[in-house]
């Protein structure tokens, strides 16, 4: 008898070590087991098409019944399909709800002007002030100077067309300390800038400078040059449909969104 367990962790996900464990020794031959006893069908899986292939696919199929704890009803039972299934869907439509729900919530922090969490470079956050819940107070962003100096510094490098791997690279020769280092956080990269994370910063739309004018007209070309695309290199062109990037005409952000910044 062997026993796996995935210990609070959600059933959301099939990325949990006992359940990899679990499904890899049911591949196993001679099987070293020929049912799993589950205390809640939602600890297989919430996902209704997950669960039915762990059950019905992936251990059924090799000779492994599953026993629900709580009804008693074993997956090779008459009828098993059905209530099972049923089960399943069940899961699945509670995962949902707490899906939408949670969104919900979070919107509604946002539209209040409160983190809804994460972290931005360039921002921290600070408690509210005069919090409703004083045991828990909601979180505010604020721009950090130091931080929001190293942005407008790579959007300028952007707008004179730099590439982002050596925006990147000054930055590490200069030593500026990126996003995560000494924070805690591990990347497979190590530490120090990449360009990826350039590429992130000029798309995440909590940095204002991404709602100006001049990225209208600039932001698809550093990603074409000297691929073979017309209007991207030479002078900058002129769209004659004013909702359209100058560039490449691929949609733009209506004038109604733009921020207007120095930079």
């Amino acid at each position: 008898m062997s026993e796996y367990k995935d210990a609070a962790q959600s059933g959301a996900t099939m990325l949990r070590a006992g359940m990899q464990r679990m499904l890899a020794a049911a591949r196993t031959k001679p099987l070293p087991f020929d049912a799993v006893l589950v205390d809640d069908l939602s600890r297989l899986s919430r996902d209704l098409g997950q669960a039915w292939q762990i059950i019905f696919g992936d251990l059924l199929s090799v000779g492994v019944r599953v026993i629900d704890c709580n009804t008693g009803m074993a997956s090779d039972g008459a009828g098993a399909r059905l209530t099972f299934g049923a089960m399943a869907l069940v899961n699945d439509t509670f995962l949902q709800l707490v899906r939408t729900e949670t969104h919900r919530g979070l919107e509604g922090r946002a539209l209040a002007g409160f983190h809804t969490g994460g972290r931005c470079f360039g921002y921290h956050t600070v408690p509210e002030p005069n919090p409703q819940d004083p045991e828990r107070p909601r979180r505010v962003l604020r721009i950090d100077e130091d931080e929001a100096a190293i942005v407008r510094r790579v959007f300028k490098a952007y707008v004179v067309r730099e590439a982002l791997g050596r925006i990147a690279a000054t930055l590490n020769v200069e030593g500026v300390p990126a996003p995560y280092d000494g924070r805690g956080y591990s990347k497979p990269a190590g530490r120090g800038w990449a360009a990826n994370q350039i590429h992130s910063m000029l798309r995440n739309e909590l940095d204002p400078v991404w709602w100006t004018p001049i990225e209208r007209r600039i932001r698809c070309r550093p990603w074409t040059r000297g691929r073979g695309r017309s209007g991207h290199d030479g002078a900058s062109p002129t769209s004659s449909r004013p909702e359209r990037c100058g560039w490449c005409s691929t949609r733009a952000r209506p004038s109604r969104r733009w921020r207007v910044i120095s930079i």
